[in-house]
Parts: C-alpha cells; structure tokens; sequence
C-alpha cells in the first residue's frame, strides 16, 4: 500500500510540475490559443477580435508569429511613408490572415513596403467561406475607405460553400452565415464545460495543447517529416458543378456590392502548394472559369494568381517548395513575399 502510495505521490508531483512549467513557458512567450482571435458576429458569423495581440504556434510548430489586430478586426499591416493613392480591402480565410508569419511579413505588409500607390488592409478570417465574406464585407464596406477589393479563394472555400457547417466547433461556439442567414451560437451545456475546458488549456498550456493534438491526429503532427510528395498540380482535379454554380452566385453577390458603392472587384485563387493535397486544389481550374464569366458579365476581374505560381513554378524560375510548410498548407515568409511581387506587378499593369 505504501508503494502504491509512493507512485501515486510521484506521478503527482511529476504531473503537477510539468503543468506548472507548461504555464510558466505559456505565459512567457505569450503563446493564444486559437478561439481566443474571434467574436461573434452577426454580418460574416464570427471575425477576429478588435485591438485585439496574442502570438500564433510556438517552438513545437513549424511557425511562431506575432499577431495584432486593428479596431474593426483587421490584420494590421505594415505600411510605408508615403501618401497612397489607393485603398485595397483584402479578403478570405486563413490564406489571406496568413497567421503564420508576422505582421511585417503578410503579403499584405509587403505590397504595402514595397510601393506607394496602393494600401493594403487585410480583412481575411481564419475559417471564412465565400458566404462569411461576403458578409464579413457588408459589415465594412461603408465604414472603410476604399477603391478596390481583392478576394483571395482558397481551395476549400468551393466545398464549404455548399456544406452548412454548423457543426463545426468553431460555427457552434460563434455562430456562423450562411445563403445571408445568420445562425447564432448552438453550444449544449456539455459542449460549454467542454469548450471551456479546452480554451482554458489552449490559452495556458501550450505544451500540454500540443500533446492532446498529437493524440487527436494520431502523431500526425508530432514529428514534422518533410512531404514526399513535392509534385505541385500534378492532377487537377475538376471542380463539381455544384461548387461551381454556388461560388458563381456568391462572387457575383459580392460583386453587386462593390459595385454598388462604385467599387473594383478582383478575385483569385491561392496557390496550389505541394503540402495541399491535389484534391483539394481545384483554384486554377476556378480561375480559368471565373475570367471566362468575368469576360461575359464585366462585373468582377480575375487576377491569374494561382496559374501564375503555377507556370514560375514549372518554368522553374520558382522555388514552390519554400512557398509553404512542411506540414502545414500555407503561406511561409518567402512565400507571402512571392505573392505580393506578383500582385504588385499585376495591379500596376492592369488597374
């Protein structure tokens, strides 16, 4: 019994002492956890949180970033000393957040340094479809001085666009938009306890967080092995008609709002990095559709961004490799800075 007692004693004070470490390197580094960077909202469903800084990943994850909001919820951006002309709001998910890497260094803050016509501000919510951003702009668009509007679609924007995905945790702890209906936060009193429970490890205990992923994937994540894979696009694979229609219809929504304040729309879609699985990688075909329905409605333009990586990439005048992470499928620091070259380009070719 004494023994049993000993062992229990020691795995206490063992656990007891790695949880309080866990928290100390927590607090110190200043590590969020994910749900802490959103509010609810009734216009796009949940946005990121106003004046709102916490550090993204940390020295498990494959990135530590720095992350500082502005006062309608905006990733803040760097912007250079000069009057510019022109405001461009940014719009999309995580792709266009780009939590991965810091402030300075979202494509964002690089079109911003690098010139001095055009002002970027970035309005992209981590885990927005098309149906929360255009809600997302509807609640901006009067409030943000502006001259043109790019929408960045990343690839699962196609298939949540016609799943409603009440289901997931982040749509039932904030609520969500879908077909212009708002649906409001849907958590049981289990799921509260629970959601409490994990946002509270999330946002004090880094380490242990990592630990419970790392359960939850299966080891997936533990280990940070480089894919094998680094073939790009090598099958694309066809989008669904369904997918096709919904994204239509939405973009041209959006692009009733733009223009109905006199607005420039432009869309594209994001990179199809190798990390991406191919079925999931569907931008190029939708961007080579979009300019053709843009070619016959006028009403938005296409920005060939996804093709454009796509052809540097296989000219080999690209490294894409470097575009992403090794686990993860979005935008690293050089890969943020290869976008924002090509947007500069084109806008001061095109616009």
């Amino acid at each position: 019994m004494n023994l049993l007692r000993k062992i229990f004693l020691i795995l206490s004070i063992t656990v007891l002492f790695f949880l309080s470490l866990d928290f100390i390197i927590t607090f110190t580094n200043g590590y969020r956890g994910a749900s802490k960077f959103y509010i609810t909202s009734k216009y796009a469903g949940f946005i990121h949180k106003p004046d709102f800084s916490g550090k993204f990943g940390g020295f498990l994850d494959e990135y530590s970033s720095n992350i500082n909001m502005g006062h309608m919820g905006e990733r803040l951006s760097v912007i250079n000393n000069c009057n510019y002309s022109k405001n461009i709001i940014f719009l999309g998910d995580s792709g266009t957040a780009g939590f991965e890497v810091n402030d300075n260094e979202t494509f964002v803050s690089q079109i911003n340094l690098n010139q001095c016509k055009y002002k970027g501000i970035n309005f992209g919510v981590r885990g927005h479809n098309t149906h929360n951003i255009l809600g997302n702009y509807k609640r901006i668009k009067e409030k943000i001085n502006h001259d043109i509007v790019i929408y960045i679609i990343f690839p699962n924007d196609l298939i949540e666009n016609i799943r409603f995905g009440l289901s997931k945790n982040l749509y039932k702890k904030f609520g969500n938009i879908f077909d212009e209906i708002y649906y409001p936060p849907k958590l049981s009193n289990p799921e509260k306890i629970y959601h409490s429970f994990r946002t509270f490890i999330a946002d004090n205990l880094y380490v242990t967080t990592r630990l419970i992923l790392c359960l939850e994937t299966k080891g997936r994540i533990c280990f940070l092995k480089k894919n094998k894979n680094t073939d790009s696009n090598k099958e694309i694979i066809k989008i669904s008609q369904k997918e096709i229609n919904k994204m239509n219809n939405l973009i041209h929504d959006l692009s009733k709002e733009t223009n109905s304040i006199r607005k420039k729309l432009y869309v594209a879609g994001f990179p199809c990095l190798p990390n991406k699985p191919n079925e999931e990688c569907k931008t190029i075909e939708l961007e080579n559709y979009l300019k053709k329905i843009s070619n016959e409605t006028n009403l938005f333009k296409v920005i060939p961004l996804s093709n454009h990586i796509y052809e540097e990439h296989k000219n080999g005048t690209l490294d894409i490799i470097k575009m992403g992470f090794r686990l993860d499928i979005h935008l690293s620091k050089f890969g943020h800075s290869a976008v924002s070259k090509f947007l500069i380009r084109f806008l001061e070719r095109n616009d």
